[in-house]
Parts: structure tokens; C-alpha cells; sequence
């Protein structure tokens, strides 16, 4: 089911590639550690649920049943790594290591996966469990380790791997470095 699994030397280059761009905002807008750490923690979550909310839209084979239209893959790549990017500045902030991030978010996506295969074995579709974890995404989270877990296992499910999401995470890093440098 989960064959995006990101391994600690993909969590590393995550967080150190989100450090670096963190730092490029935080010097070119002026912030400093203890706004970035405290005054804009509210921000920082707020974007990301809403990138939540826009991952979860791309998605709308399972919930929107109205629309024939089928789903864009790339978009859904696109919007969960935007999450992706705001869980690994909300991780950064805490300032773990590695080892206690990787432990933290296995033990999250382990417990999502239970989740999931349970919900699957009741369930009459596999549509019906990503339904709910969308759902779980929008309305009952609010642990950065249980929304990335929660992505990770959503993108396995589309089909996408560990390599897709390294690789559009640069995609987007680099855009992100452009919109900063061109004033976005």
C-alpha cells in the first residue's frame, strides 16, 4: 500500500532543503527567529491546511460525486507536496533530530495504516477509507506528524513513490526560490 516510504536520508534532505529556504524568507523579509518561531506559528499552520484543503480538492474522485472530469495525478503530487513543504517547517521549528523525526512520523503512518486496512476491511470500497482520510485531514488533526503521515499514505494510495515526491518537492523548492527572488 505504502510505497512512498520515505527513508532518513529523504527526511533529512527534506528538512534541510525547507531550512534552506526558510532562511532565504526569513533574511530577504526580514523575520526574525523568534517571529518565525512563535509569532508566525499560527500562519504556519493555517497554510498548511489549507494546502490541506487543496490537496484534498485535487482528489475529488471520492468525494465529488457530481464531476465526471477525472483526476489530475499531478496536481495531486503538486498540492501534497505543498503540504509536505509546510510540515517540514513546522518540524524544523521543533528542532528534533532526524532519528526522532523519522521515529515520530513511522509510528504515525503505522498507526494511520492500521487505521486504514482496518477501515478497508469494513469498508465496501477502497473510495470510502481515502473519504475518511480526507476527512481526519480537514477536521481532526492537529499533530504536523499525522498530517504528513496522512499525505504520505494518500499519495501511496494514488500510486506515486518516494522518488515523485523527492522529485517534485525540488520542483517546487526551486519555483519557490524563484518567486522569492523575483519578490513574489
Amino acid at each position: 500500500m505504502i510505497k512512498n516510504m520515505l527513508t532518513k536520508a529523504d527526511l533529512q534532505y527534506l528538512l534541510t532543503q525547507q531550512e534552506k529556504l526558510d532562511k532565504d524568507i526569513r533574511e530577504k523579509k526580514g523575520i526574525t527567529l523568534h517571529d518565525w518561531n512563535i509569532e508566525l506559528n499560527r500562519k504556519h499552520f493555517k497554510a498548511m491546511k489549507i494546502e490541506t484543503a487543496e490537496f484534498v480538492n485535487e482528489m475529488h474522485d471520492v468525494w465529488k460525486y457530481w464531476k465526471d472530469k477525472p483526476v489530475d495525478k499531478n496536481k495531486i503530487l503538486d498540492e501534497g507536496v505543498d503540504v509536505i513543504h509546510f510540515c517540514c517547517l513546522i518540524i524544523n521549528k521543533t528542532g528534533r533530530i532526524v532519528d526522532s523525526v523519522e521515529t515520530k512520523l513511522l509510528d504515525e503512518i503505522n498507526l494511520v495504516a492500521s487505521w486504514y486496512e482496518f477501515e478497508k476491511m469494513k469498508a465496501d470500497d477502497e473510495e470510502e477509507v481515502i473519504n475518511g482520510l480526507q476527512d481526519d485531514m480537514l477536521s481532526k488533526i492537529v499533530d504536523v506528524y499525522e498530517y504528513f503521515a496522512h499525505v504520505l499514505i494518500l499519495l501511496g494510495l494514488y500510486g506515486f513513490t518516494s522518488k515523485d515526491i523527492i522529485d517534485q518537492y525540488n520542483i517546487k523548492n526551486k519555483e519557490n526560490f524563484r518567486r522569492l527572488e523575483s519578490g513574489y
